[in-house]
């Protein structure tokens, strides 16, 4: 047998298909490798230190976590970029504090995620409401089980709620919280 690879760009896009062709000729595709399990982190800035420290721990896991101040770059449209990636996220994880419900742009935020969450199959975990702390969680939320992060075990709760998600899109999802 033989592995070969083919490289086609097309813009600034670049496409990688490999094969594996055996000694009789007949072709067998390699199969894709998987991507990790993309999660949007929607928080109140007030709130940037303990996400943050949610955004390394998910990192370490294996989870593709985006958070503005590690993803967003200089000059970019960061609305633009936000809307992006909750429309592309996998799971959104609305991290509920006390702060978290005075007015801003994370408003907007949760607004695009139900939105995206309609789009769902029913009865999928895509929005996953996580307390900081002991507060109230936001009438649109309240449909959605939550998870409470202060709590012993709510991490693992949390990463329990990402397996399912990760294991219900056949992603992968190697995560060192197990």
């Amino acid at each position: 047998s033989v592995f070969g690879c083919i490289i086609s760009k097309s813009g600034n896009q670049t496409k990688t298909s490999c094969n594996l062709v055996t000694l009789r000729g007949q072709k067998n595709k390699m199969p894709e490798p998987k991507r990790p399990l993309k999660v949007f982190l929607c928080h109140a800035h007030a709130d940037r230190d303990a996400v943050r420290g949610l955004y390394a721990r998910l990192t370490k896991d294996g989870v593709d976590a985006w958070l503005d101040k590690e993803k967003l770059i200089p000059g970019q449209d960061w609305e633009l970029e936000i809307r992006k990636a909750v429309r592309e996220a996998d799971v959104v994880v609305v991290c509920l504090s006390k702060q978290f419900n005075q007015a801003g742009f994370r408003q907007k935020e949760v607004r695009l995620a139900l939105d995206t969450a309609m789009e769902q199959p029913e009865g999928e975990i895509f929005i996953i409401p996580a307390r900081l702390e002991e507060c109230d969680t936001l009438e649109s939320l309240r449909k959605w089980h939550w998870v409470d992060l202060f709590e012993e075990d709510g991490y693992e709760m949390l990463m329990r709620a990402l397996r399912a998600r990760a294991g219900k899109l056949n992603i992968a999802f190697n995560d060192a919280a197990r």
